[in-house]
């Protein structure tokens, strides 16, 4: 009985030992399975790290050139205003690349806040200065609410990232004539700053929604929300900064972003950073890409906005109705294809839609981008002419 209890005591612990050996190797698998999934995961934002800096390589480039030839002069107006779109449509390339190259930074978690002294109150005059030839494109009023200084502990980049999104958005919203107030203060203790325009504003039901990245804030037929990127960005470097930003009714009519921040760190007794390579160059160079990029989109959407119904209807050519939601391309296809046809241009499937129970078009060319969504649409309506796709 003793020998087989024994045994039994003995078959048990080798179950138990086997067990744990089994378990070990598992626990190993699944360890290693992490780290691979890990690894798996961080691929793509490396990826997208390194194609954002081999990217900004070229783009400096072409940018250069055509800075160059625009100032040796001797081109003629037609070809200058192409030097200038080539180089107004580098400069919103480059602002793609730097939004995804901050996105790839947030999620790697390698963006860190790097906060100093700083008079804010000039460096936002500085900011609007980089603007206001933008806003002189449509009369529109640029407004500042300030003290003569007002400093607190900031990442001044990362500010000048969050002023420059909110105040280029303002100004894209923002009609002809129109104003955008920024405003900044010190509340309580908190460092605030607002930005309000008298544009259409943001129904309540996506005022939350249009900080998630990739989602476009509402456009109208004659100005398409942007990339999903830059609010999104404004709301994390925000948060790094240990903030809020909200988004509000304006007293005049449109929206209002109201950013929160401390005006001062809580980490007493640490050193403020040396500035680093970003702050020695000039806050209108910094901004320079959401700036240019800002008045492509105006000048394109002006370009489009040029073709009206009435010219249209005047002349005896084919009509045809290009879908694109890039004002510059669709500019770009309407100047290729006139002046032997008549285009006009939709920024959306719905405008098309729109568009096409209202007039007789000869055919419809939708930018592939637009997905099969917008073909169905296009053909539920019935008696849609040809439509062929861009790709």
């Amino acid at each position: 009985m003793d020998g087989r209890n024994n045994g039994r005591g003995n078959t048990c612990g080798l179950k138990d030992e086997t067990g744990s050996r089994i378990g070990g190797r598992r626990d190993l698998r699944v360890g290693a399975l992490a780290a691979r999934s890990q690894q798996l995961d961080g691929a793509p934002r490396e990826l997208v790290s390194s194609l954002g800096h081999e990217l900004k390589t070229p783009l400096s480039i072409v940018l250069g050139l055509c800075g160059r030839l625009l100032a040796a002069g001797g081109l003629d107006a037609p070809r200058s205003d192409d030097v200038e779109r080539i180089r107004a449509n580098a400069y919103v390339l480059l602002k793609r690349v730097e939004e995804l190259l901050q996105v790839a930074r947030l999620d790697a978690g390698r963006l860190e806040l790097e906060a100093r002294p700083v008079d804010v109150a000039a460096l936002v005059r500085q900011i609007l200065d980089g603007f206001a030839s933008v806003a002189e494109l449509r009369d529109q009023r640029l407004e500042l609410q300030a003290p003569a200084a007002l400093e607190a502990e900031v990442d001044e980049e990362k500010l000048v990232s969050v002023v420059s999104n909110l105040v280029a958005n303002a100004l894209k919203h923002t009609p002809a004539g129109g104003s955008v107030r920024v405003r900044v203060a010190a509340v309580r203790q908190r460092l605030r700053l607002e930005v309000a325009d008298d544009g259409p504003g943001v129904p309540a039901g996506l005022r939350e929604e249009i900080f998630e990245r990739f989602e476009q804030g509402p456009g109208t037929a004659a100005r398409p929300g942007g990339s999903g990127l830059g609010l999104a960005i404004v709301r994390d470097l925000v948060g790094l900064h240990g903030g809020t930003v909200t988004l509000r009714d304006a007293r005049e009519g449109g929206a209002l972003f109201v950013v929160d921040l401390p005006l001062r760190r809580r980490t007493r007794g640490r050193r403020s950073p040396a500035p680093g390579p970003a702050q020695l160059v000039d806050v209108a160079e910094r901004q320079r890409a959401t700036v240019e990029e800002l008045r492509a989109e105006l000048r394109a959407v002006a370009r489009r906005n040029g073709d009206g119904h009435a010219e249209a209807a005047a002349r005896d050519v084919a009509r045809v109705l290009v879908i694109a939601a890039d004002d510059e391309l669709g500019a770009y296809l309407g100047e290729l294809l006139r002046p032997a046809r008549c285009v006009e241009h939709a920024a959306s499937a719905l405008d098309g839609v729109r568009l096409l129970d209202a007039n007789a078009y000869d055919v419809v060319l939708v930018d592939a981008e637009a997905g099969a969504h917008a073909v169905a649409a296009l053909r539920r309506g019935g008696g849609c002419p040809p439509l062929l796709a861009l790709a």
